[in-house]
């Protein structure tokens, strides 16, 4: 069971959670670091998209290149084709149907023209270093294969597969399809389009690899990895820059904090001067009516009350003082935390109404911290007194927990009274701010002083209508300075 939580009882989600002491930023003080953070993020992605559609853009130009160099190959081998003219059986098969056409191939198969036109096509395909070299009809059916793969008058093998791009060199354009893998190579597949008498007579179709790509896909893993490195090295940044202005944030509400505290020295500083004095001589004057007066006589009760207020103003001059004086290191000494927090439930328990239970869980060893005995005593006793306010209306539970943790002792003060409404959460540990009718709004700003002058930490955490849990961490003594028991 975490301290400061009863048993049986979980604690509130953190969206429902109002807490302040750890809490570095406020969310009025989170929104530029927020928007920092959103744009930071937002300059990545626009990177890494770039990148990516620079990448895309090179493996384009380097596809068009490849397509350009195919169809200027392309050109040179009809060009060798027509020389002294085109090849017979191309104006033969020109007008005819794809039927008779087949019929034709299949019978131009076993002609010499065939071997010498199947064999210029071969020599053409290994002087411009191509994967395929073949010339078919409009029809899409082989005339002759420099690899011979395919028999003349059987169809080509991708006529169904490139039909739009057969079509349109059929209608006369020049026309290619994108690259293709087979196994780990990429091909690319030109079709050029053969003119006699003003007409297409036939189709040359080309292809060659993209010797290139293995070096383009060794520069995407490059990229990729660059990218990723980027990435790593951006949130990085984005952390170191999140942590900086965080600081900045939190050294600027220090500044501040110090700043008043140092404002609140120099008036406190003028009160005690301008107070304690006359204070001083009128408890004076009071005690002397007292010693020439009968004890129960109404001038003496009148002197007694006096006496009184004048203590009370005394007190409140010493707790405004308190603000800004850090324990003096003579009074600070190793000090049983354990001890404290016993006597201090125990005189609450004595004043708490009916209906309030006060419920200890301490170590089992006792917890020693260095600090001004009366200082300590006076951060227990607050606690307590607010936990017992809080619930003092409709009853309930003040539970203590003290326990060692990482090296700190961590007294948890949890109450399930009315809790803390959000609005005034944040200024809860402001002088003079106070919901209670007859408060001074010193004491959580004088415990807080203290705890941070004994090197320690505040939080609290509050739901409204729940209850409140305040959480307090002291150093631990060194086993030097502890007393043994």
């Amino acid at each position: 069971m975490a301290p400061g939580t009863r048993s049986g009882d979980s604690p509130p989600p953190w969206w429902r959670r109002h807490t302040l002491g750890d809490t570095p930023l406020s969310f009025h003080r989170g929104l530029p670091l927020f928007a920092t953070m959103i744009l930071l993020i937002a300059i990545l992605f626009l990177f890494n998209l770039s990148t990516l559609r620079l990448l895309r853009l090179f493996e384009a130009s380097k596809e068009n290149d490849l397509t350009r160099q195919l169809v200027a190959v392309g050109r040179t081998v009809v060009y060798d084709l027509r020389k002294p003219t085109l090849p017979a059986i191309v104006e033969l098969i020109a007008g005819a149907n794809e039927e008779n056409a087949a019929d034709l191939l299949d019978d131009f198969a076993d002609t010499v023209a065939y071997q010498r036109l199947a064999q210029q096509l071969s020599e053409l395909q290994r002087a411009n270093y191509l994967a395929s070299l073949t010339l078919i009809t409009t029809h899409g059916l082989v005339m002759a294969d420099a690899a011979r793969q395919t028999e003349p008058g059987l169809p080509f093998p991708y006529r169904e597969l490139d039909r739009g791009a057969v079509r349109r060199a059929v209608q006369g354009q020049i026309s290619s399809v994108p690259l293709y893998p087979i196994g780990d190579t990429y091909y690319k597949r030109v079709y050029l389009p053969i003119v006699s008498d003003g007409r297409v007579a036939a189709i040359l179709a080309l292809s060659a690899s993209a010797d290139y790509f293995e070096s383009l896909r060794d520069i995407q893993r490059r990229v990729r990895a660059q990218m990723l490195l980027t990435s790593l090295l951006f949130a990085a940044l984005v952390y170191l820059l999140y942590r900086f202005l965080t600081y900045l944030l939190n050294a600027e509400a220090r500044a501040l904090q110090l700043a008043r505290y140092e404002a609140m020295a120099a008036l406190a500083g003028g009160l005690a001067h301008e107070l304690r004095n006359p204070l001083s001589i009128m408890r004076i004057l009071c005690e002397e009516i007292l010693s020439q007066q009968p004890s129960n006589s109404p001038t003496a009760k009148n002197a007694q009350d006096l006496i009184g207020e004048i203590e009370r103003l005394n007190d409140l001059v010493t707790h405004f003082l308190s603000l800004s004086k850090p324990p003096t290191s003579g009074s600070a000494q190793a000090i049983s935390l354990t001890e404290e927090v016993q006597r201090a439930a125990e005189l609450v328990r004595k004043g708490t109404p009916s209906g309030v239970s006060v419920r200890l869980e301490l170590a089992n060893n006792p917890l020693q911290v260095v600090a001004d005995p009366r200082a300590l005593r006076q951060v227990v006793i607050n606690l307590l007194l607010n936990a017992r306010d809080a619930v003092a209306e409709r009853g309930g539970e003040i539970l203590i927990t003290l326990a060692e943790r990482r090296g700190m002792a961590e007294l948890h003060v949890r109450d399930t009274g009315i809790g803390i409404p959000r609005s005034i959460l944040s200024r809860i540990f402001e002088p003079f701010f106070t919901t209670k009718p007859s408060g001074s709004g010193l004491g959580l700003a004088v415990t807080r002083s203290i705890v941070e002058n004994l090197g320690g930490r505040i939080t609290i955490v509050s739901q409204e209508g729940k209850g409140t849990d305040v959480c307090v961490r002291l150093p631990l003594a060194p086993r030097t300075l502890r007393v043994s028991k």
